[in-house]
């Protein structure tokens, strides 16, 4: 490429251009070609200079940056002002981008076998200290750090005297850094955790952090931090818990080792979805934890419900905060039917409206015609259960849940207790006729007669073909009666309210594709509608293709179609109904 090139080699676009060439084949080799051509280079014209004047958006920041750490290997030295410059020019493209972190770990371990340059480096920085050279200020003194701790470590304290913007936060980040790469306790130790400890206590909000920061990246290391983190947490300090659940969720290896993950987790149970992303975190952690055989899953059950106790209460019959944020807990347990058996069981068996109402929250998932996991009680909790429990689990499922196949699946998984003959059997036509047979008469009778297929016992055969005949009968009567034309719909009123629901639905449907990703990715082409369609393949148009009508039926509770303000009072009732109420 270099014997190419020729003279060209000092123009920078050229140059620049020749080395993207070269990159675009490499990727995948070990042997970089694209950082040595730019190396050769270095001498006639500094990359850095160059590299710097190229970042003009952040489409490109990740090749400019890829291509420098290349030649980093092939290079002896640096212009320090170049550096620097670098760096302010591409921390304002690149935050919260692992594209950056990657550069200044190789950079650091570029500087790392030439400590005075790093040494150079930070004194140069100090002079002029500014947030966008934190990452290089972190890379330089920790390539310090790394030939001779002791010098850094005294260099670093000797800098934490200095107040100038935004030093103290940088000071107490790069302490941390270094605490976490100690082996031992030198003497430096203890009066670096006490840098940090200062800053945790700060009144200035931006330290704070800082401290809180780095204190919780050693919490799985150092026990000293304890007491300021527990203090910070006690008094009501929000971001405290978010860094120490963050921490969590890194080192949850290392905290459940030390035996301590479920205490710090207990104290953190205040976090609400102000903190989404590090509940995010969480819920991914914990989800590991969930595993078949687990023996965790008790401490996780008993941080969900004390999560759930402590936020704040929701209104309306389902609440499902608990399903959105610990969402891919939520389809673990789905998936797991004894451990969605056990959570039903016990939510649904709290008094209070939190806990039935985030279980509702999580049923609400569940779908049987998609051929989703089936719904139960867990028999086993409901051993000691008396005639008043079983009829609060029927309020609670009446009141909580809306889709007719959780009730049902519920409902008849109450057949499974031990004695239900004289335990539940009395109930059950009080429930499965009365409540939801009358709102749902045909899926009723339709899903009795499918369990009776499944059931070996002729007593609960028996009630089931029995409440289901109930259901046809009173079906056929409804069927026998007359219609009257005086009551039905003007056919001109069915076909507005078609028209208005389906442009209803069109505009839902066009404002959720704006921000879908394929929607972005991809040119969308308006066609006109009509009966049937085509494509257009390789330059040949295919044959028609006719489309035919589709729909679905989904049988409505007729006590909403009747008295919808009644239905909502009952629905109230129902939710708020105490043990033992008649």
């Amino acid at each position: 490429m270099l014997a190419e090139l020729g003279e060209r080699r000092s123009d920078s676009e050229t140059l620049w251009n020749a080395a993207r060439a070269l990159w675009r084949k490499e990727i995948g080799h070990a042997d970089l070609a694209s950082g040595r051509l730019l190396a050769a280079a270095h001498a006639d014209e500094d990359l850095l200079r160059t590299a710097a004047c190229r970042m003009t958006s952040a489409s490109e920041v990740f090749e400019v940056l890829h291509l420098v750490k290349a030649a980093l290997p092939h290079l002896d030295d640096l212009d320090l002002d170049a550096l620097i410059n670098l760096c302010d020019v591409e921390q304002p493209l690149t935050q919260d981008d692992m594209a950056a972190g990657i550069f200044y770990g190789d950079l650091q371990r570029w500087l790392a076998p030439r400590p005075a340059t790093a040494h150079a480096l930070v004194k140069k920085i100090l002079d002029t200290p500014a947030q966008t050279r934190g990452n290089l200020l972190g890379a330089a003194w920790m390539a310090w750090f790394g030939i001779d701790p002791q010098a850094a470590a005294s260099e670093l304290l000797a800098a934490c005297t200095r107040v100038e913007a935004p030093l103290p936060s940088l000071t107490c980040w790069i302490a941390g850094r270094m605490l976490a790469e100690l082996p031992n306790e030198p003497v430096h130790a203890t009066r670096l955790e006490d840098l940090i400890l200062r800053r945790i206590s700060s009144a200035d909000a931006q330290e704070h952090r800082a401290g809180l920061a780095a204190a919780t990246s050693l919490l799985h290391l150092r026990r000293r931090f304890d007491g300021a983190l527990r203090k910070q947490i006690d008094s009501g300090d929000a971001e405290a818990r978010a860094y120490v659940v963050r921490a969590l969720s890194r080192e949850a290896e290392a905290f459940l080792v030390a035996d301590v993950f479920f205490e710090w987790l207990q104290r953190c149970v205040a976090l609400d979805e102000t903190y989404a992303g590090v509940l995010s975190e969480l819920d991914y952690t914990l989800s590991t934890l969930l595993r078949p055989g687990s023996q965790l899953i008790d401490g996780v059950f008993g941080f969900f419900e004390s999560w759930v106790a402590a936020q704040p209460q929701a209104k309306g019959g389902r609440d499902g905060r608990f399903a959105e944020q610990f969402d891919q807990c939520a389809n673990k347990i789905l998936e797991q039917p004894h451990l969605s058996a056990r959570m039903v069981t016990q939510w649904m068996l709290k008094d209070g409206l939190a806990f039935p109402s985030a279980i509702a929250g999580v049923i609400s998932r569940v779908d049987h015609r998609r051929g989703g996991s089936s719904l139960r009680f867990d028999p086993a909790l409901l051993v000691t259960a008396t005639e008043s429990d079983f009829r609060f689990l029927g309020k609670r499922v009446l009141g909580f849940l809306i889709e007719v196949d959780h009730m049902l699946s519920l409902a008849l998984s109450l057949l499974d207790v031990t004695d239900a003959k004289n335990r539940v059997h009395p109930m059950m036509r009080w429930l499965l006729l009365q409540e939801i047979g009358y709102d749902y008469p045909s899926t009723t009778a339709k899903q009795l007669r499918i369990h009776v297929g499944s059931t070996v016992d002729p007593e609960t055969t028996t009630l089931l073909l029995d409440i289901a005949a109930e259901l046809d009968a009173h079906l056929a009567d409804l069927d026998d009666l007359p219609r009257l034309r005086e009551l039905a719909l003007p056919r001109a009123v069915r076909r507005e309210f078609q028209k208005a629901r389906a442009k209803q639905m069109e505009n839902s449907m066009r404002e959720g594709r704006k921000n879908s990703a394929l929607t972005q990715l991809m040119s969308t082409v308006h066609v006109k509608a009509g009966e049937s369609s085509f494509q257009y393949v390789q330059n040949e148009f295919s044959q028609p293709m006719h489309f035919t009508s589709h729909s679905i039926s989904v049988e409505f509770p007729r006590r909403e179609s009747l008295d919808s303000v009644g239905n909502a009072y009952r629905m109230h009732t129902l939710r708020v109904a105490k043990r033992g109420d008649a």
